[in-house]
């Protein structure tokens, strides 16, 4: 191949701008045999020609990739809880309220309604505590719906796009023991390096003992 087009470098980027992700959108899933990656370049293959030979038909519009993994969107809100009692790092989004204050939502898709949900994301600051010059307080978190009080919906995944103003992860608590306990609360980080506090957002200011972060007292 080197021979034909010359070097790698070159195809680099080429006729077809950020290629992989036509690539990431044929692997769905990952199979350890001789016969996975030919079928998905195979395939590949067949979508790269038919797309140029549509490129003639003026009502044929490419697909185009989605671009939501900056976040993830919970296929319910029992999977989120599920998540969440297990341990595992969240993921939400930031929304800016009409006086500039900036709220913690998680999303999740209301399959009865078809839509999707913005559940905001509340903490109880009277328990939080400080931790490596990160600030933790446990999740206030209802398995009833009926108790649920800040939310709103939205039709599409466009329409999320317009309403939210950065992402963040929010991640409990690490002990020495590594079990996982609710009560040690969760910190939250944004997109940009800023934190949460129990004024809200802040931006990040490292010290000297952040090189030190994972170092016990």
């Amino acid at each position: 191949m080197i021979e034909r087009f010359g070097p790698l470098r070159n195809l680099w980027e080429g006729e077809r701008e950020k290629f992989i992700k036509y690539v990431k959108a044929e692997m769905n899933t990952i199979c350890d045999t001789e016969t996975y990656m030919p079928c998905v370049l195979n395939s590949l293959l067949c979508m790269h020609c038919l797309n140029n030979f549509m490129k003639d038909n003026q009502h044929y519009q490419e697909p185009k990739m989605s671009k939501m993994r900056d976040f993830k969107l919970y296929k319910s809100r029992d999977a989120f809880h599920e998540d969440f009692s297990t341990g595992k790092m969240l993921s939400g989004v930031i929304v800016k309220s009409p006086d500039c204050d900036e709220n913690i939502y998680v999303c999740y898709e209301e399959r009865n309604n078809s839509q999707i949900m913005f559940e905001s994301v509340k903490f109880n600051d009277e328990k939080g505590c400080s931790r490596f010059n990160l600030y933790y307080a446990p999740l206030l978190f209802s398995n009833k719906k009926q108790d649920i009080l800040d939310v709103f919906f939205v039709k599409s995944r466009d329409e999320i796009r317009k309403r939210i103003s950065g992402f963040v992860i929010i991640h409990p608590m690490v002990t020495k023991d590594q079990i996982y306990r609710k009560l040690n609360g969760h910190t939250v980080l944004t997109h940009c390096w800023r934190i949460r506090t129990a004024n809200g957002l802040c931006g990040f200011v490292p010290q000297s003992s952040d090189l030190c972060v994972f170092v016990e007292d």
